[in-house]
C-alpha cells in the first residue's frame, strides 16, 4: 500500500531551510530599505529645490528654502508658506548637513552656491552630496561634500 504525504522528518527539513533562507535574506533587506528610504530623502530636497525655483520665477519673487530640524519649507519672501516636507532622519538614521537657509531669486538662481549633505548613520560609506550652483543647476554625487 503507498502513502500519500509526508513524513514529520520531511516536513522539519523544509522548514529548516526556509528558516536559513530567511534568516540570510533579513539582514540585506534590512540595508535595502535604508538605502532606499537614503535615496528618498536625496530625491524629495532634489524636488523641493525644483519647485522652489519654479515658484520663484512664476511668482517673479524671491523664494526661502528653509531646514529646521526635520522639518523643510518653502517660503515667500514675505514668509507666505507654499509647500511644507517633514524629513524623518531620526527614525531612520539619516542626517541632513550644510545650508539652513537657501534664497532663491526671481530669476530662480540661488543666491550662492549651496550644498546640502545626506548621511547614513547605519553605513558611514553611504553618503550623496546635492551642489547647487549659483547658475541654479543641482548636481547630486555618491561622496561627502567638499
Amino acid at each position: 500500500m503507498l502513502n500519500k504525504g509526508f513524513t514529520l522528518i520531511e516536513l522539519v527539513v523544509v522548514l529548516a531551510i526556509i528558516a536559513i533562507g530567511t534568516m540570510l535574506a533579513a539582514p540585506s533587506y534590512s540595508e535595502y530599505l535604508q538605502r532606499e528610504r537614503h535615496l528618498k530623502i536625496v530625491n524629495q530636497l532634489q524636488a523641493l529645490y525644483q519647485y522652489s525655483r519654479s515658484e520663484a520665477v512664476k511668482r517673479d519673487e524671491s523664494v526661502n528654502v528653509v531646514i529646521q530640524n526635520e522639518l523643510i519649507q518653502v517660503l515667500t519672501a514675505n514668509d507666505q508658506l507654499l509647500k511644507q516636507l517633514a524629513v524623518p532622519l531620526t527614525p531612520h538614521n539619516l542626517k541632513l548637513s550644510g545650508i539652513t537657509k537657501l534664497i532663491i531669486s526671481n530669476t530662480g538662481n540661488p543666491n550662492a552656491g549651496q550644498q546640502w549633505q545626506i548621511d547614513s548613520l547605519n553605513a558611514p560609506y553611504r553618503k550623496n552630496c546635492i551642489s547647487i550652483f549659483i547658475s541654479g543647476q543641482i548636481k547630486v554625487t555618491n561622496d561627502a561634500c567638499v
